[in-house]
């Protein structure tokens, strides 16, 4: 079976407060039919799993993820396409990722993560937003709140984070969108 690998990097290090990495695998599957031919062909993405990043130059993200494809014995022999977003590191023709893995596999063509570019539109429309933007700020407020302190960050509890949030939204609202974050 041939496959291609998209990798991410943006933005999935909230919860663990580390780079990391989203793989993606898509692949075609088929059906035979009653005469032995193709049928019912499908093409199928699934996610793999998340990997930390030791560091964001090209050759270390690419040992990085070299090591976990082959700790899932995915042959990179097999690998027709990989996708990006369009950072240097991982886009870079004469040094980023695709350069490297394409040198170790010349039949693994770039394509630029098109899903990436919708995701910076969104982000671009929803900051024109008004509402939308404070809605976005004020949970980037909250995620502020507990990460800028390692003992609120490490004992956040449902009930303690249901509380703070509740405090914080009455706070919120009493002062006319305006968080104070010395509560």
């Amino acid at each position: 079976m041939f496959f291609s690998v998209y990798y991410s990097g943006h933005d999935t290090g909230y919860l663990k407060k580390k780079d990391q990495l989203s793989i993606i695998i898509r692949y075609v599957t088929t059906d035979v039919n009653d005469n032995n031919e193709p049928d019912n062909i499908r093409i199928n993405e699934t996610f793999i799993g998340f990997i930390e990043a030791t560091n964001q130059t090209a050759k270390s993200l690419e040992s990085d993820v070299l090591n976990f494809l082959n700790t899932l014995d995915i042959n990179l022999a097999k690998c027709r396409g990989q996708g990006y977003d369009g950072a240097a590191n991982m886009s870079g023709a004469d040094g980023g990722l695709q350069k490297l893995s394409k040198d170790k596999q010349p039949t693994a063509n770039y394509v630029h993560c098109s899903a990436h570019n919708l995701n910076l539109v969104l982000s671009n429309a929803c900051n024109n937003m008004p509402h939308v933007r404070e809605f976005y700020d004020f949970c980037q407020k909250i995620y502020t709140f507990f990460g800028l302190s390692i003992k609120r960050w490490s004992d956040r509890k449902l009930c303690r984070i249901t509380r703070t949030f509740s405090r914080l939204l009455n706070h919120y609202v009493r002062q006319g969108g305006h968080l104070d974050l010395t509560l």
